[in-house]
């Protein structure tokens, strides 16, 4: 049998729903969780940048010419 479902009866789904609802609390924590995220990723990257080579390259023999 053939139905149509008209807009209000079509399920949507957890995403769509919270992408049209507009509320402020929800904008404020994306906001935290972004910049947390953010500042997660440059720490990260502060750290790498940071660490001392461990087997710095004059350490290395000099070969021989051929």
């Amino acid at each position: 049998m053939n139905t149509i479902q008209s807009p209000n009866e079509v399920e949507e789904s957890t995403y769509s729903l919270l992408v049209r609802s507009n509320e402020k609390k929800r904008g404020m924590f994306e906001t935290i969780i972004y910049t947390l995220m953010i500042l997660c990723a440059v720490a990260a990257i502060v750290q790498f940048v940071d660490q001392r080579d461990s087997l710095p390259l004059t350490a290395l023999p000099i070969s021989a010419s051929v």
